[in-house]
């Protein structure tokens, strides 16, 4: 009987938290309702909009979240190790994805294969760092060098 109180006031507590962080972060919102993946400019709340309104499908994950961490990672004006931490939390969102919505080792496998063509097409145009990133992603490597 304690036991289930415990576990039944830890539940609670969990779902407080939740509700409590999703109602701080409001993302911006297109006219269809859906998440406004392009106006947002910070990673951290880019992960927490993934985390509470994670896409479907493969494609609207690279349409959407992962597009937009692409194309942070891919300004070249940032300096390389904030984009590499920016890469790093990329990383959590695709590994989101996959234990959510591709649950198979073979849609798992398409989800690596996917984003990584993805990556090196859109950062391998810039040489040692778009490697560097590319590593970051594949968990060779952190934003600390």
């Amino acid at each position: 009987m304690r036991l289930a109180r415990r576990i039944r006031a830890r539940w609670l507590a969990n779902a407080a938290y939740d509700a409590a962080r999703r109602s701080r972060h409001h993302p911006p919102r297109l006219r269809n309702g859906s998440v406004d993946w392009a106006a947002i400019d910070s990673y951290v709340l880019l992960a927490d909009a993934a985390h509470f309104d994670m896409p479907w499908t493969l494609e609207d994950l690279l349409a959407g979240p992962m597009g937009r961490f692409i194309d942070l990672c891919a300004d070249e004006s940032v300096n390389i190790r904030v984009r590499a931490r920016e890469m790093e939390f990329a990383r959590g969102v695709v590994a989101g994805f996959k234990h959510r919505r591709a649950r198979s080792e073979k849609a798992k496998l398409r989800v690596d294969e996917t984003v990584l063509a993805e990556l090196g097409r859109r950062l391998g145009p810039q040489g040692s760092h778009g490697r560097y990133l590319i590593d970051v992603y594949l968990g060779n490597r952190d934003h600390n060098g």
